[in-house]
């Protein structure tokens, strides 16, 4: 009977199991992630993406420094041999309720993202076998003839036992900006005037709701939920006992615990992962702006020592740094070099609590969300979300037949003076960085040229007099589809910039010839370093010696094909904005 019995529990809790179960009590418990070993030098990071800070437990280099929750604090370890195995587990000790929830490990090597893994983590209330099974147990050795029926009603307690310890978990997603949001805690036990209803909050444990109120001061009572938090008046006589939290903000992100006593014991709990998300702004601007802002104005309080962070949310890759503001001042150091010397905030941002940040020089390439994070020790204070749309981009149509194409570009602005120390810049940055043409002082300097370019390029007769800066390509090839920007370059800044979009027409009739003529056009395309040249910049000049030591840092890629195609399919997959018509 007692093997029966066994047999019943490990049944019921295999049919709630997801991914890894533990009674709260135990010693320990282990997160696994097993992998083949990765050569190098790596970073292993296991995060809760609920929780803020984020960061449960960062495996690195010593000098490397990092902000854990401190709801994990000396309870979080890894296999000190852990990169020469492939094991990169983690040991989570004396699990609590709390710990609850998705549990993700990341492996970053030379700064990527390589691996990636979920382990879902759910706590239980430690089972406590009920008294009144142990009866059971004795009368049925003594009563034989009742073993059967006695069975059924030992199995039904225990199944009605688990079900009371079985903690449910409920995900919670809010936008910042709404009105308020619910918790959700139902409940079928019969509750009665003299139970109590506590929400909590892990990480730090504080308590931030009782019902019904009382009005003593509450041990570890969170203060900034104050008037922020109310439950139904009838909610110990309906079973719901869901908490409306006004107001939601992104710090109010975490794991919340929904708590029935009566008598201090522990009738039934409920945890609530909620995750408040910025409100996404949208901004549209045309591609011949001078500049475009991304609005952002808090009310949350900026102590001195915060750091602002914008940054660009590029699908499966690192986020692209932005703007960075630190200790009163920009740091461009950080900045990504597609953005340095183009981005400005207010002055005193902290004070004026304007997070605005301003972009010169729009481009097709900067579409894209972005986000500012204001952080503190490791803690987010507030953080916004702006997707910027740059439409209305300039498009030249070829024909296949055509001889040559024509790049426009006629500077505006009047008050421009397009003299002596002017430099016209036509490039490319796909497949690769590339200089197409370069015009200094009204003379065109075919040593900066890349080679592809060599010979085909032409702009008309004293560009900086005639303020026409146009740029005509001879001989256009299906390789050269793609977009092309012209900036203009004075004492080291940028003064003006365009891009434009090239894209081919082509007959269906052609088709199968020009796939096979782009293929074996291709090898000729070998990208390399481009020489020396200005740096566009906006509010400093960036120095020639840096630019170079980032390239020769970034290496070189041949992007030619082989020069024997070997199927239509590779030839194919050559073909860049091509239109069929």
């Amino acid at each position: 009977m007692k093997m029966f019995l066994v047999f019943v529990i490990l049944v019921h809790v295999s049919q709630h199991a997801s991914g890894v179960v533990v009674y709260e009590g135990a010693e320990s418990v282990l997160l696994p992630f097993h992998i083949e070993r990765l050569p190098g030098r790596i970073k292993v990071l296991w995060s809760r993406f609920d929780l803020n800070p984020t960061t449960v437990h960062q495996f690195q280099a010593k000098e490397e420094v990092h902000v854990q929750n401190q709801l994990y604090s000396n309870r979080t370890s890894m296999s000190e041999d852990s990169l020469r195995t492939g094991n990169y587990s983690l040991t989570l000790m004396n699990p609590r309720l709390c710990d609850s929830g998705k549990y993700t490990c990341i492996i970053f090597k030379g700064g990527k993202e390589t691996e990636r893994r979920d382990v879902e983590l759910q706590v239980k209330e430690p089972y406590t076998f009920p008294a009144e099974a142990a009866v059971l147990l004795l009368l049925l050795v003594l009563l034989l003839l009742g073993a059967a029926g006695a069975a059924v009603y030992l199995r039904s307690k225990l199944r009605h036992k688990l079900r009371h310890n079985y903690i449910l978990v409920s995900e919670v997603e809010v936008k910042q900006g709404v009105w308020s949001v619910e918790l959700p805690s139902k409940t079928k036990v019969k509750l009665t005037e003299g139970d109590t209803v506590e929400w909590s909050r892990c990480g730090p444990e504080a308590t931030i709701h009782v019902y019904p109120d009382v009005s003593e001061p509450l041990l570890n009572q969170n203060n900034t939920y104050d008037g922020r938090t109310k439950m139904k008046v009838d909610s110990l006589k309906t079973g719901n006992l869901s908490l409306t939290l006004s107001k939601p903000h992104i710090s109010d992100s975490g794991t919340y615990i929904c708590t029935v006593q009566r008598g201090g014991k522990i009738l039934t709990q409920k945890v609530v992962r909620l995750k408040v998300k910025a409100a996404q702004d949208v901004v549209e601007v045309n591609q011949w702006q001078k500049y475009f802002t991304l609005p952002f104005r808090t009310k949350a309080p900026l102590p001195e020592d915060v750091t602002v962070e914008w940054s660009r949310s590029i699908p499966e890759a690192k986020a692209m740094i932005v703007y960075v503001y630190k200790s009163g001042k920009d740091w461009p150091a950080k900045q990504h070099e597609h953005y340095r010397g183009r981005t400005k905030m207010e002055d005193d941002p902290l004070r004026s609590k304007d997070l605005s940040l301003t972009i010169s020089y729009p481009g097709f390439r900067d579409s894209g969300t972005y986000i500012c994070t204001v952080e503190r020790h490791g803690n987010i204070l507030a953080q916004e979300e702006v997707k910027l749309q740059v439409k209305s981009l300039h498009e030249v149509v070829v024909r296949e037949w055509e001889k040559y194409f024509t790049l426009p570009f006629r500077t505006e602005d009047e008050a421009q003076q397009l003299d002596e120390g002017t430099t016209v810049e036509w490039s490319r940055y796909e497949p690769k960085d590339m200089i197409v043409h370069i015009n200094e002082n009204s003379e065109d300097n075919h040593g900066k040229q890349h080679e592809y370019y060599c010979g085909r390029t032409e702009m008309n007769d004293d560009p900086l007099r005639s303020k026409d800066l146009s740029l005509t390509i001879y001989h256009p090839s299906f390789s050269d589809s793609g977009t092309y920007i012209c900036t203009v370059i004075k004492d080291g800044k940028v003064r003006e910039r365009k891009e434009v979009q090239v894209r081919f027409k082509v007959s269906r009739k052609n088709m199968e010839e020009n796939m096979i003529a782009v293929a074996t056009s291709l090898p000729d395309l070998h990208i390399k370093p481009s020489e020396s040249r200005p740096v566009p910049s906006l509010d400093q000049t960036v120095h020639q010696e840096e630019r170079d030591q980032q390239a020769n840092a970034a290496g070189v890629e041949n992007l030619s094909l082989p020069s024997t195609v070997s199927s239509m399919q590779r030839a194919k997959a050559h073909v860049i904005h091509t239109t069929v018509v």
